[in-house]
């Protein structure tokens, strides 16, 4: 029997019966998608090349980093990638504060309180004055431009990193006011120092505060400065007259939330290119490291040995260089902890100090060889 003589009612035969790919039948969104199907693929054979050619180490096009010229980069651009677009975070400029009154009555709300007792802050005092960054807020800014003692500094916070610094921002006779890049280096955000005319801005390593591209490539770093991540109420016990950072009052109840709360607690690198790797015998990842500088010494204290080491009050006293200093820890309801440094002689002050996880302070502490071994990211 042919197809024709299919009576109308046999419904077996009916639905055996061929089916036509036509638009009526909604063939065009079988169409539409090999359509859209195929553009993508010409925009990916576009884009590939390009992404080959700066992971084997040439510059990539504008598009593939945010307008800034890498030619000049002194680091391996392999290294670095797009984190979000050229100031899609608003920096801090001259923030305001909040003295004692004001954190009362910014705390009044019980439900999005701006500051508590285990918020982790970035403690600094220069000149008699201190001032505390709660890393809450600099997680939605992460680079505050202000002045403190007299002193213009750069406070910068990386999540990614775990890099909390403080640098003094004068060069010279001049000044700096950084931005954010939008690009990320080893898996640290770069910043980029804002200037009148854009192609004489350089990109800035927020780890190192060394400039690595640009103008100021190969030039000095700035000055790093001491500061200390401590938990708030042990920076208010510590300074009853601190000010802190106001933030911007319609991010209040983000401030209360961290996309962060959990990456700490993961075993693993970012998702960006980083290189050296750690050994994988050297610990967790993203173990918070205490970099102390004095007396022309640099000495590296990891969480993980300061909690092992430390007296039942959370102190271990050692030393770096010929400065004896005092390594404070403190553990929080969740991860990381928090350690920091302090020099036991008024007399021989710290130079700086610093925290980054661990992956991160590897990479930039062995960058040197993957530019002698001519390494590619992974």
């Amino acid at each position: 029997m042919t197809t024709s003589e299919i009576p109308a009612n046999n419904t077996d035969a009916a639905q055996s019966k061929p089916t036509t790919l036509d638009f009526k039948g909604g063939g065009w969104v079988v169409v539409l998608a090999l359509g859209l199907a195929a553009i993508v693929c010409v925009v990916q054979m576009i884009k590939i090349p390009d992404q080959l050619r700066w992971r084997d180490g040439q510059p990539p096009p504008p598009a593939l980093s945010n307008s800034f010229d890498l030619h000049t980069a002194t680091v391996p651009v392999g290294l670095i990638a797009v984190y979000r677009p050229k100031d899609a975070m608003q920096v801090m400029v001259d923030p305001s504060l909040l003295d004692r009154e004001g954190m009362a009555e910014a705390n009044k709300s019980n439900f999005t309180k701006y500051i508590v007792a285990d918020d982790r802050v970035i403690g600094v005092t220069i000149n008699g004055e201190a001032r505390a960054y709660p890393l809450r807020v600099l997680t939605y800014h992460e680079v505050a431009n202000d002045t403190l003692g007299g002193v213009p500094i750069l406070v910068s916070y990386c999540p990614i990193s775990g890099s909390a610094v403080v640098f003094d921002r004068r060069v010279g006779d001049k000044t700096l006011q950084f931005g954010m890049s939008g690009l990320i280096y080893n898996s640290n955000i770069l910043l980029y120092d804002i200037q009148d005319d854009e192609p004489l801005e350089s990109l800035w390593s927020q780890m190192t505060a060394t400039p690595i591209q640009g103008v100021a490539a190969g030039k000095p770093s700035l000055k790093p400065l001491p500061s200390r991540v401590m938990f708030w109420q042990d920076w208010q016990d510590a300074h009853p007259d601190t000010t802190v950072i106001a933030g911007d009052p319609r991010l209040m109840k983000q401030y209360r939330s961290d996309p962060f709360l959990t990456y700490p607690t993961h075993d693993g690198t970012s998702k960006f290119p980083v290189r050296p790797l750690m050994p994988r015998d050297d610990g967790h990842t993203k173990d918070v490291f205490l970099i102390v500088r004095a007396d022309g010494e640099e000495a590296t204290f990891p969480s993980s040995q300061v909690e092992q080491n430390v007296d039942p009050g959370g102190t271990w006293r050692t030393t770096v260089g010929d400065t004896p200093v005092t390594i404070h820890f403190r553990k929080g309801r969740t991860l990381p902890h928090v350690l920091w440094a302090e020099a036991d002689d008024p007399a021989k002050p710290l130079g700086s100090s610093q925290i980054a996880y661990r992956f991160v302070w590897y990479a930039h502490a062995n960058a040197e060889n993957v530019q002698a071994s001519g390494q590619k990211p992974g």
